[in-house]
Parts: C-alpha cells; structure tokens; sequence
C-alpha cells in the first residue's frame, strides 16, 4: 500500500477528495412493534382531507395507495345563443402499492378556458405542471358555419413517481371543449402495471383533483445497541523532520460503531487525539501527522477510532523514524519521445539524517497523477511509457534508508509527448499483429480487432493501414506491454493486399513496428492494369523479444513504471 506524505502533498501530485466520517450512533436496545398508518389527501386547499393541498406524497413503510384522479374539465363553448355547457373529465380510481422511502409528485389539472361569443375570443387550454407532453389541453378554435367559438380542452391530471421517468404513473384525462371546434382535452387516462383500476364516468365539472389514502404497514425494526469502533487496517508510517506521517484505512463500520473521532499511541503510552484527512482520489484512506518528535529515534505507532461509547480497538502496529529530510534532486530533465518520457536528474546537493537509497518519480496531468517509476540511489534514469498528445508534470522525491522521503524536486514539463513515427512505406517487421480473422480476409469498411505485444507499458501505439499510410485508431499499451483495439477499415480500400502496422516504442523507448498481410474485398475495383493493388511484402515472422512484466504504477493516466537499465 503506497504512503502519502507531506512532501508528495507540497508536490501537488495527489488529487483531494472529501471523505465524510459518519457520526450516527443509535441509542436504545429492543425491538420495535409493527406500526399501521393510514391517512386521506387531497391536491385541493378546501378538501376534508387529513392532508388537504397536498403535493407530494413520501412513503413511510410498505404502503397501499387507493387514487382518485379526476381531470380538469373542458371550457365552455359559445355560439349567438350563449354559453354551449362544458364538458366533464375523466374520473379515474386506481390501487397500487409502493414501498418505503417512495415518493409521488401530484399535478391536477386546470380546467379548459371558456369561449366568449360577445367578445369573440375562443378558450384557451387547461395546464398542469408536469412537463409530460400532451398532458395539457388544446385551444379552442371558431367554427364559421355554425358560428360557434370552441372551449379549450381541460389538462390532465398526473401523478409521476419520483425519480422513474417522465411517464405517468397513474393519470385522469381533462375534458374536450365544447363548441364544434372544442380543444381536445390532455393526456389519457393510465394506469400502473400493477394496479387494480376502474375509469369511472365523465363527471369532473371543474379542475382536476388528485386525492386518496393511504395506508402503510411499518415492519419490525431491530434496533442494535451502540458500540465502539473496529480496528483501524494498512498502518503505515513515513518520517518527516521531528514528525511522523500516518496513513490507515478506517475499520469495518455496521451502522452502529462509525468513529466520531481519532486517537494515536506512541511506544504503547497514552491515546491523544489528532485528526486525519482524506487526500487520495478514489481511496478511503485517511492520513494525519504527529509533530514534536526526536529526530533518529524509532516511534512504535498505533491508531484507533473513537466515539460516545468510547475507545475502539487498535490497528495494529508499525514503525517509523522521524528525520531530517535530504535536500531536493537537482539538474532534472525531461525529454519526451514517441508516447514516452526519459526522466534524468543529479543527486540532493543538501544531506538529510540517513543516506538516500533511492528515488520515486511522479507523473501528473491536470488532477490526476500517481508514482510512475522507483530506482536506486546510483541509478538516476526512468523511462516511463503515456499517452501521446498530452502534457505532463514530472517531480522527483529521493528515499532514505529509513523509507522517508527528502524534498521535492520542482516540477519539471514534459511538453506535449509526440505520437509514434509514421513511415512513409511498410516498415520492416519486429513481429505480427494477431487479427480476429483467422486467414486476415477482411471487407473494407468493416470493424477488425488488433492483438500486439512488446511495447512500453503505458504508451501510444498507432494503428495504421498501407500503402498510402491512413491512421485507422490508436491503443494504450497495458502493463504487460499488450494491447487489444477494434478499428474501422476505411471503406475506399483497394481490393487486393494491404498491410497493418502497429507503430510504437519498445521497453527501450526504440521504434517498434508489428505487421500484418490483409486481403481485401468489397473496396474500390482493382488497378486498371487488372492487376490486384499490392501495397508491400509479406510481414515477417515474429523475432525476439517476448513480453515485458512491467510494474504498474498509481496514477490514473500512468499505466506503468519502467526503472532502465
């Protein structure tokens, strides 16, 4: 497990992240009896309802819901004779169940507006605020034969299940204006999949309602009795100048025993409380520091959580050494080749408490960053394999003999890494790229899965098609030095002979070509000499070299580390 310490902190190369420490504790012992709710509501303000002009409803426990829907009635229509009577909505009764912590959005409907002969004004459509469309109803419209001014349709009244989808979970249609031209009235009525329903008659009059009642069960609860927190894990310890670096991961947590505090122990004496932080991407390790140390002497550290209960039990223990840190590495250079970075530098000019014993080099982009190679104290080159196209910082952290870490070099940039070299005909071959045809008979235009080996972990490997070079994808080597990348053939081919090109770098940061021989059909028509287009030589048999087990580092963009030879 990699230690997170101050100077890598200064270096800026571990993204933070917030990671909340729980402080519930339940109280009381025992069993809880079930419990029965039941309730009436009802979206109107004036309704005799337990819960009147109510518009969301949340469950508490397993839950029957008996609905009343009835839609928003249409408008009045108008002819020289007055007002034409409006025409109801639906009425629409429905069962469904729901579960705990289920919660229901109410929206009834407006009704249509009326038409108007004296002022010859057609009625507008009713609305709700669902946002499901055709929910809402349609204007009216004026009908020159019959001289009639048409009512708007009444919206629908909708009830939507939080979170689901914009579908109704259940719905009453709004009535149709009246007048020959009437608006349409929104939606339909529908039901939930699994509820018992019934459509009652046309007898909504006036705006849509949304009521009911509700009836839920609350099952038995065991309520478990507080306790102290579990055994902090992964204890490491690093030393820095009179202090030590903790870095542990938090212990098993039920619900019942999540720490709301932090103590250490040092040599076996008193708990004192510190507190730690969360300062890594993606883990939920924590790390703290103890100050006010002896540099040279060796601390034996234990860490546990506490809360109201009391002291949890300890981690186990580990050792550290505070120290004077070395100074930073100088002379660091950067050169970026083909979807690598060679990384030089010179030995701290400053001395720390202990002999270094060696370096860690790390990689960032953006937030993202990890160690990316390790070496000895006399080996002082790294090779380490990315993404081309990008941008990287590199810092340099020397080690002592003790495992503390010296000061941060600055960070040095890479420079935007190039992509591996395109030769300008068919290269000769280092070894085959594996197709998923078998006998490499391809149609242009088709997908074709390539299968290579033998590149630096970490790095670009294009994908190229000739006899014109056409770049067809790219691939990311994995920590094995492989990789695996599906591509489109382009659809303009020749039919006849072409050749796949895999072009990246080697374990050595050296040209790496793999080739193929593909035959292809259901291209573009063969050369007019009537000969098939032949666009290189056979590849070779695959030569030397093998795959490199490669260790893979922690950054999110470093696929791997490489110490050179």
């Amino acid at each position: 497990m990699r230690f997170t310490s101050p100077s890598r902190r200064a270096a800026g190369l571990l993204a933070a992240t917030t990671i909340g420490l729980s402080t519930a504790v339940l109280s009381v012992t025992g069993v809880a009896s079930a419990a029965t709710t039941t309730y009436t509501f009802s979206t109107d303000s004036g309704a005799a309802a337990d819960q009147p002009g109510i518009t969301r409803l949340t469950m508490s426990g397993d839950c029957t819901v008996d609905w009343d829907l009835v839609g928003g009635a249409g408008g009045a229509g108008a002819d020289i004779d007055g007002a034409i009577a409006a025409n109801p909505a639906d009425h629409y009764v429905v069962t469904t169940t729901a579960s705990d912590g289920q919660v229901f959005d109410l929206y009834p409907g407006d009704m249509g507006g009326d038409a108007s002969y004296a002022t010859e004004a057609n009625g507008t459509g009713g609305t709700n605020d669902s946002g499901i469309p055709g929910s809402g109803g349609t204007d009216g419209a004026y009908d020159m034969v019959s001289d009639t001014f048409g009512g708007g349709g009444g919206a629908s009244s909708e009830v939507l299940l939080s979170g689901a989808s914009t579908a109704p979970y259940v719905s009453a249609a709004g009535g149709d204006g009246s007048g020959v031209m009437g608006g349409s009235g929104g939606g339909v009525s529908t039901n939930n999949a699994d509820a018992l329903a019934s459509v009652g008659p046309a007898s909504g009059t006036g705006a849509g309602v949304i009521g009911g009642t509700v009836t839920c069960v609350t099952p038995d609860v065991i309520v478990s009795q507080p306790a102290v927190p579990t055994a902090p894990t992964d204890l490491s310890v690093r030393g820095g100048d009179g202090s030590l670096d903790l870095r542990f991961f938090p212990g098993e947590s039920d619900g019942t025993n999540d720490p709301t505090g932090w103590q250490y122990s040092l040599d076996g004496g008193d708990w004192a409380s510190f507190q730690p932080t969360a300062q890594e991407q993606y883990s939920a390790a924590l790390t703290g520091v103890v100050t006010g140390l002896t540099n040279g002497t060796e601390y034996s550290v234990r860490v546990r959580g506490t809360n109201t209960v009391g002291g949890g039990a300890p981690s186990a223990a580990a050792t550290g050494t505070p120290a004077q840190p070395s100074g930073a590495p100088t002379n660091v250079v950067v050169t970026a080749g083909a979807g690598s970075l060679k990384v030089i530098w010179s030995a701290p000019t400053a001395a720390g408490t202990y002999p270094i014993a060696g370096y860690e080099v790390y990689l960032s982009a953006g937030e993202n960053g990890g160690n990316a190679c390790t070496t000895t104290a006399d080996d002082r080159t790294c090779l380490i394999g990315v993404e081309s196209g990008h941008t990287y910082g590199i810092v340099v952290v020397p080690l002592d003999d003790h495992g503390n870490p010296g000061a941060p070099s600055g960070s040095v940039s890479s420079g935007t890494v190039p992509f591996p070299a395109e030769p300008a005909t068919v290269p000769s071959a280092d070894g085959t790229i594996q197709t998923n045809d078998s006998d490499n008979a391809v149609t242009a235009g088709q997908d074709v899965t390539l299968t290579g080996s033998g590149y630096l972990p970490g790095s670009t490997v294009d994908l190229i098609v000739y006899s014109t070079p056409t770049k067809v994808g790219s691939a990311v080597a994995d920590a094995d030095g492989s990789f695996t990348a599906t591509v489109t053939l382009p659809a303009g081919l020749v039919n006849g002979e072409h050749h796949l090109v895999a072009a990246g770098v080697d374990a050595n940061g050296n040209p790496r070509y793999l080739v193929t021989a593909i035959t292809v059909s259901g291209g573009t028509a063969a050369t007019a000499t009537g000969g098939l287009a032949y666009t290189g030589f056979s590849a070779l048999p695959f030569v030397g070299g093998g795959l490199l087990a490669l260790l893979a580092g922690a950054g999110l963009l470093v696929a791997s580390r490489r110490r050179a030879s």
